[in-house]
């Protein structure tokens, strides 16, 4: 309703008789104010969601730039400060790969990985020279200081065994059962007498607040059967969820 309208309609209006002179144009003027306030009120309203939306905005990209553009960015960096130093390059002509990177504080992480397992250079070099020898490529984990931008450490990673929780091991014996294409391989009798953990010389890093953690690439664990004097082993990938390798192990006779 218009403001016109308003005063016409307040105009018609009869009041009891007991009604003061002023009291008509009062009125008039309350419901005029009350219409003009309530239109404010309306306007204030809508500005403040406006706000609340643009300052959900700011927060959200302060959020990703907080959280992602400037660690992705810092990452970079020291990637490129730890390629220019002489042993991270050494690593990288042996063959070895950036697996992962962390930053904690003005720090960053860099774990190099051996391009193959321990385990699979060594069975490569058997095959080859029909002998076992002892293979020097080692993982590294390199430590940036992103104030100085120099390598401030690198400190080589021997293999090393990791403990299986008991989920871990149930799961293993699960993957090992489903392994159809093997079954035949050891006897339905053999009853598993151990699960044991293997050796692992490809790693990842994990984040724990501010503390960096060496976890195995890949979780293995090795399942060990008999049956009278005869012993086999399974190799289980509980990361790929399957059957590496069957091995006859031998008889204790």
């Amino acid at each position: 309703m218009e403001e016109n309208d308003l005063i016409k309609k307040l105009e018609k209006i009869e009041l009891p008789q007991i009604e003061l002179p002023n009291h008509r144009e009062r009125l008039k003027m309350v419901l005029i104010n009350w219409r003009y306030f309530r239109k404010k009120r309306l306007e204030i309203a809508f500005i403040a969601k406006r706000i609340v939306f643009a300052g959900i905005a700011v927060l959200a990209m302060v959020l990703l730039v907080n959280n992602f553009l400037i660690p992705q960015d810092n990452l970079a960096k020291a990637q490129k400060i730890a390629l220019k130093d002489p042993q991270v390059k050494a690593l990288m002509e042996e063959g070895g790969e950036i697996k992962d990177m962390e930053i904690v504080n003005s720090k960053a992480y860099l774990l190099i990985n051996p391009k193959k397992s321990v385990e699979e250079l060594v069975e490569e070099l058997s095959l080859k020279t029909g002998e076992i020898r002892k293979v020097e490529e080692l993982a590294a984990l390199t430590e940036i200081n992103l104030k100085e931008k120099t390598v401030s450490k690198i400190e080589k990673i021997p293999p090393q065994t990791f403990p299986l929780e008991e989920l871990e091991k149930e799961k293993a014996k699960e993957i090992a059962e489903m392994s159809l294409e093997i079954l035949n391989l050891i006897p339905k009798e053999a009853e598993i007498i151990s699960i044991e953990n293997t050796t692992s010389s490809r790693f990842k890093l994990i984040k724990e607040g501010k503390i960096i953690k060496i976890a195995p690439e890949e979780k293995k664990a090795l399942i060990i059967y008999k049956l009278g004097e005869n012993k086999w082993s399974k190799k289980v990938n509980l990361t790929r969820e399957k059957v590496e390798s069957v091995e006859f192990l031998g008889s204790e006779k």
